[in-house]
């Protein structure tokens, strides 16, 4: 809906702080590769050259502030020992899937560990955040493509939470992989003619889309309780009876 019809979800006032908090990760990335590993006083002067929040009003900039200076100074304290074993920063892979589908990204950071694995990293932050089994399939194609592009296959696959800390580590997993690309290719090609059906039932992704609210199927409306009477449905809505909620509603017509 978004990439190819133009609906756009409402602004959100911390809008930009999830790139900011990358954009100052790819500072200290690029520093440590070149030698030099930021230490914490670094920390105020990355936040003041790299946070943008257009939207933000003075309370939400200054609360920011505060969160990615923590966010930062976590980061530092958890993997500065990892700092100076990196490889790559903002690696840009292409995965030729055939049939004009083509799969192209960036790895935010590559780095190889003392046992000469090599691990592919991907930095989230609540205000960036997407569905979990999204970023597992993009970053088992990235490993993909980081394979092809070098020879050298990378496991494991890394995402670090920058707002809370910790990460998350798993093997690269075949059986997901072809999985994976196969949904890409197939999605492709529905793509490429124009083959976007609307889902007349309720689907995984539901829960998750940001145009529920303006979606005409039985379960396109937000999930709360309710009880609407026949003459008073809108056209899109059809004859329907709707009872206590809009899971149980009932089409009549």
């Amino acid at each position: 809906m978004r990439f190819l019809y133009g609906f756009d979800e409402p602004i959100d006032p911390a809008l930009g702080y999830g790139k900011s908090l990358h954009d100052a990760l790819v500072e200290i990335h690029t520093e440590s590769i070149r030698g030099h590993i930021p230490v914490s006083e670094d920390i105020p002067r990355l936040v003041e050259d790299h946070l943008h929040l257009p939207f933000a009003n003075s309370r939400i900039e200054a609360n920011l502030q505060q969160a990615a200076e923590e966010a930062l100074a976590r980061y530092l304290r958890e993997h500065r020992d990892e700092l100076w074993r990196l490889e790559h920063v903002e690696k840009e892979v292409e995965l030729n899937l055939g049939e004009g589908v083509v799969v192209s990204g960036r790895i935010d950071l590559i780095r190889n560990t003392d046992t000469a694995e090599i691990v592919v990293v991907d930095f989230k932050s609540d205000q960036r955040a997407q569905q979990e089994n999204i970023t597992r399939m993009q970053l088992q194609i990235y490993a993909a493509g980081y394979e092809r592009l070098t020879g050298r296959r990378p496991d494991p696959i890394e995402v670090h939470n920058l707002d809370r800390g910790g990460s998350k580590r798993e093997p690269v997993d075949n059986s997901l992989l072809e999985k994976t690309m196969q949904e890409i290719s197939r999605a492709g090609r529905k793509i490429g003619a124009n083959d976007l059906p609307r889902w007349r039932r309720k689907g995984e992704s539901c829960g998750q889309c940001e145009f529920t609210g303006i979606c005409r199927s039985e379960y396109g409306f937000p999930w709360v309780a309710y009880t609407l009477k026949k003459q008073q449905c809108p056209p899109l809505l059809g004859r329907a009876r709707l009872t206590g909620s809009v899971r149980n509603r009932e089409i009549v017509g």
